[in-house]
């Protein structure tokens, strides 16, 4: 396997060269970069690092030099199949040779969740419960669990449609398909009682108190005043136009009359025409003005009385109007339960049967597992989990019960064993010839030798097994394991 990094994070420049069938062992003390080479391996390999998602921009973030190009290169040694010889990945991936491309990009996704088998078996043990669905994907598709729904002869509701406001699609594996029928068959069951919520009965009990309890009020009779506020608004800023418009003319005139001083008759002509026009204008409209204040005086009061009595009427017309359409949505409601108590009931059934038919035990998840259990090599499970001695035992719902043999509970490290021989069954039914092994540190004396002892031995199945482990060096590792220590953006 040779491996080589560009200004990847802690490493500017790494070459790592080793015959196929290895383990490359890194181990070294926290944020020694160990994990990094195994990031960067599943860079190239799917564009997924860590906690970032398919690398766009966000690949700027991996760089050790924001100004100098990244790049990873994984090539293999031997032949496997469809699986590239060579792939490398700056910001684009590029797959020598052309003919495998399209066969490795249309299972990338697959490629990177097989590769996170560890990290999901060790997280928790409720996400191992659809790890071979979301692996695997065979049949759990929307499309494949209706077409399983129909093959076993019951209801298949039409995909991309919300019933109860649950929508039935995106399923990726039988046991979310499992809990949204639940959801939807949950929405039908006090429906189908025909039995009216008390909640809703006193809503309608308190709708129709508080409208028996509110006042009637009268609509006011016709403003007896022809004045209003907007109208005084108006004819108020129109004075004040023309008023302004009369000042500037009257400013003009009169520096045309002062240049006449010479000009007796000119300027008495212009005089009189200021006088007849300006003059008399300005004074027409102060007693426009006069006028409409001595009219408002007179009526603001009676208009405003009548104001008040309006928006009084209108917030009690709109607030019975309320409460009236409040009433009649109610009971249309209750009503409706009634009447369609019969169809709810029928509904109910129909997703009673779905739900029959996805649970652990029904035949769509059996199906669906069925299909799924050839993305997996079972014969190698076995073989590996008796070489770990634990008891590994798939359900038909994808759930994955992992315990020692004699034992029905995991403990912490066994699930993290569970974890090697998952990845190793699944690389091998899949055809990825790597593994990827981080935080082997969690595993301590007999079980961290018997992880290494079990990766020792499938190493000669694989391009190569890269792990970690923080710590100092490890001994009695075996023939096929080759152990770096890391520090400084370099490997000794």
């Amino acid at each position: 396997m040779h491996i080589k990094l560009k200004n990847f994070m802690s490493y500017q420049d790494l070459t790592i060269q080793q015959p196929a069938g290895r383990v490359l062992l890194f181990t070294g003390p926290n944020a020694s970069g160990k994990s990094t080479i195994l990031d960067a391996v599943r860079w190239a390999l799917v564009g997924t690092a860590r906690d970032y998602a398919k690398m766009t921009d966000a690949a700027a973030a991996l760089k050790g030099d924001p100004g100098k190009p990244m790049s990873v290169s994984v090539e293999c040694i031997a032949n496997w199949g469809q699986w590239p010889r060579a792939l490398q990945r700056a910001s684009k991936l590029t797959i020598i040779p052309t003919e495998v491309a399209d066969h490795y990009k249309a299972t990338a996704d697959r490629v990177d969740a097989i590769l996170g088998v560890w990290s999901l078996v060790q997280t928790s043990d409720g996400s191992r419960a659809s790890l071979m669905n979301a692996i695997c994907r065979a049949g759990a598709t929307d499309e494949g669990i209706l077409a399983e729904l129909k093959a076993a002869k019951l209801p298949a509701p039409p995909i991309g449609v919300k019933y109860n406001d649950v929508d039935w699609s995106n399923f990726g594996d039988v046991a979310t398909a499992l809990q949204k029928a639940k959801d939807i068959r949950r929405g039908y069951h006090a429906a189908k009682s025909g039995e009216v919520p008390q909640e809703m009965k006193d809503k309608l009990e308190a709708a129709k108190a508080e409208l028996a309890a509110l006042e009637t009020v009268d609509k006011p009779p016709p403003c007896p005043s022809t004045l209003t506020q907007n109208e005084v608004d108006t004819l108020t800023a129109r004075i004040a136009r023309d008023g302004g418009r009369l000042k500037f003319l009257d400013g003009h005139l009169n520096e045309i009359i002062s240049r006449l001083a010479a000009h007796e008759a000119a300027r008495k002509e212009v005089e009189k025409y200021r006088a007849d026009v300006v003059v008399s204008g300005l004074k027409s409209l102060d007693l426009e003005m006069d006028d409409i204040n001595k009219r408002w005086g007179e009526a603001e009061s009676i208009v405003k009385e009548h104001d008040d009595l309006q928006a009084k009427f209108d917030a009690n017309y709109k607030k019975r109007e309320s409460l009236t359409n409040k009433i009649a949505k109610l009971e249309n409601d209750i009503a409706l339960i009634s009447t369609n108590a019969t169809q709810a009931k029928q509904k109910w059934d129909n997703w009673d049967k779905v739900v029959g038919g996805l649970e652990p035990s029904g035949p769509v998840a059996a199906a669906v597992m069925a299909k799924a259990a050839v993305s997996i090599d079972r014969e190698r499970l076995d073989w590996a989990a008796k070489e770990l001695g634990l008891a590994i035992t798939l359900g038909n719902d994808g759930a994955i019960t992992v315990g020692s043999r004699g034992r029905n509970v995991a403990s912490h490290a066994q699930n993290m064993l569970a974890g090697l021989a998952l990845q190793d069954a699944l690389c091998l039914a899949a055809g990825i010839p790597l593994m990827l092994v981080d935080e082997m540190e969690c595993l301590v004396g007999d079980n961290l030798q018997r992880a290494m002892n079990f990766l020792n031995a499938i190493a000669e199945d694989y391009e190569g097994i890269l792990a970690c482990h923080a710590g100092p060096k490890l001994g009695n590792l075996g023939q096929n394991v080759v152990q770096f220590v890391c520090g400084g953006g370099r490997l000794s």
